[in-house]
């Protein structure tokens, strides 16, 4: 779906009821946060956001496990495996802690451990992000 397209819906499903721009931002987030809390550690918040305003799941929802169900023996092996290849120790050491943290809490935390430049952060997002939608989906 287009910009224009998912402005539009916007404009249809939640502008229309207010002339308030604010309001119609805060009613689209709490339906967003209905349906992040109702499928629980399945959904990240954009995919939230999107099914709150098109009213679609995403496609492969009925595949994917939270990452609680997964043996975290098996979890923290793939997770050091995917690391090897990072030569960062401060780097390495953030994405573990957060790896933990969003394991422990169900949803995804980013950690940072030391003193870091925007781009050892910039690399930390991406690499936990990685690892955490990997995770969270169950791959046919």
């Amino acid at each position: 779906m287009s910009i224009p397209e998912k402005n539009d819906k916007f404009y249809r499903k939640y502008l229309a009821q207010t002339d308030n721009v604010f309001e119609a931002i805060n009613k689209w987030t709490a339906d967003s946060n209905k349906i992040y809390t109702k499928y629980q550690g399945l959904l990240n918040n954009v995919e939230a956001l999107n099914a709150a305003l098109t009213s679609k799941l995403p496609d492969n929802l009925k595949y994917r496990i939270p990452v609680k169900l997964s043996s975290d023996i098996y979890v923290f092996k793939y997770i050091r495996e995917s690391l090897n290849y990072v030569d960062d120790i401060l780097v390495k050491q953030s994405v573990l802690i957060s790896m933990r943290n969003s394991i422990s809490k169900n949803c995804l935390v980013v950690t940072y451990v030391g003193r870091l430049t925007e781009g050892q952060k910039a690399r930390i997002r991406i690499l936990c992000n990685m690892l955490w939608y990997t995770l969270t989906v169950e791959r046919n």
